[in-house]
């Protein structure tokens, strides 16, 4: 799922509120986007003692490189690692569960205390619901301490995205996400973003040789997008498409193309299908206008293409390379003094040409990408990533 910087004050805004926080601070206006010009500690940062900081950047030191360069160091843990465990939420009542034992030992006390802690995973409401891992105040109806994150100026983790407890031999539980895009401790006082991951773009290995030049333009981005035009309103739309056009879908751009290169131009649409449900849903497609004319090209898209849904549709454009008019998939083009940025993924790109009556692959790129750390607790003030346009 790619997310851009501009959105994620809101899913920081729909973060906060499934864990109750009152309000959610909007971003100040000025400065280029992604960017921090002047860097000021926030107030959880401030309110650090030298001990709870030295702590901090030792868990940070210990896991995050390593964490970074292998995410199965960090295993979570299993369900054999669980004892059970239940708890009471609301109306519900007593709500059995599988919780994972933390034992503490105070050496200050004498002889030394233990004490064992239990943490599960509670899922949230809603129709973007997910996991979050929590303590209970004891082992059995026990009350949940949900642990705010302390230091949501850093972007560590990701909305809709079930959290899961790592091994580790820290006196603390560490959490990350499915994706392990980041590193959370649970302390007292709330949830720590230690450090976050992107991957930083390399390069790619192009496979599929059957036409090498046309493939490594494609792969260096070699490649241009036809001129194009947006519809002047949404009223046009139906008009321009020759039909009612789907459902939550629009005209995002119209262009002439030889998609079949016969040297005939043809009007392909870009329909853009947005969605709030779920976690939300969005992904671009190509189509011609629904005439009959056109009745046997749409047919030979909808066969490439597959069937439009969430999750497995999007990405689709027309590109030019050398000029010759293809079909590509997740092709979007990186500018030239971006090219070893942090993303935060890039997949797979194919191309395809129309021959012989229907579209044939010509070739796929692969991304090559190192993951890094892209922030930490105690950088507040480092870039976060940016996203391919």
């Amino acid at each position: 799922m790619k997310i851009h910087p501009s959105h994620i004050a809101l899913y920081l805004c729909l973060f906060l509120a499934f864990t109750s926080v009152p309000a959610c601070a909007q971003p100040a206006d000025g400065g280029e986007e992604g960017q921090i010009e002047e860097v000021t500690a926030p107030v959880w940062l401030d309110r650090l003692s030298d001990k709870e900081r030295r702590d901090l950047k030792t868990l940070v030191d210990r896991y995050c490189p390593s964490f970074a360069q292998n995410v199965d160091l960090l295993p979570a843990v299993t369900d054999a690692d669980m004892v059970d465990c239940s708890y009471i939420s609301g109306d519900t009542g007593e709500i059995k569960a599988r919780c994972y034992p933390v034992d503490y030992h105070d050496f200050t006390q004498k002889p030394p205390r233990k004490e064992t802690r239990f943490y599960t995973a509670v899922t949230g409401s809603g129709t973007c619901r997910s996991t979050r891992i929590t303590e209970l105040s004891q082992q059995t109806t026990g009350k949940l301490l949900f642990r705010d994150v302390i230091n949501t100026d850093i972007n560590g983790y990701g909305f809709g995205s079930d959290d899961v407890i790592l091994h580790s031999y820290s006196t603390r539980p560490l959490v990350s996400n499915e994706g392990r895009g980041d590193l959370r401790v649970l302390l007292g006082d709330g949830a720590y973003v230690l450090c976050g991951f992107e991957n930083r773009l390399l390069g790619w290995q192009v496979t599929g040789w059957s036409r090498a030049a046309v493939c490594e333009e494609f792969a260096n981005d070699d490649f241009s997008y036809p001129e194009s035009t947006k519809p002047d309103s949404f009223a046009l739309e139906k008009e321009i498409y020759g039909a009612d056009l789907p459902k939550e879908t629009h005209i995002d751009s119209r262009s002439l193309v030889d998609l079949d290169n016969d040297g005939k131009a043809e009007e392909v649409l870009t329909l853009s299908y947005s969605s709030g449900r779920g976690c939300g849903c969005g992904f671009t497609y190509l189509t011609l206008p629904q005439r009959p004319e056109n009745a046997k090209m749409n047919a030979k898209l909808a066969d490439l293409i597959g069937e439009v849904e969430c999750g497995r549709t999007g990405g689709w454009s027309v590109v030019v390379i050398g000029g010759k008019t293809y079909i590509a998939h997740k092709a979007q083009k990186i500018e030239t003094d971006n090219k070893e940025r942090l993303i935060l993924e890039a997949a797979e790109r194919v191309l395809y040409a129309y021959e012989n009556s229907h579209f044939t692959e010509i070739c796929r790129a692969k991304p090559l990408t190192k993951r890094v750390i892209s922030h930490e607790v105690l950088k507040p003030g480092q870039l976060m990533y940016a996203p391919i346009p």
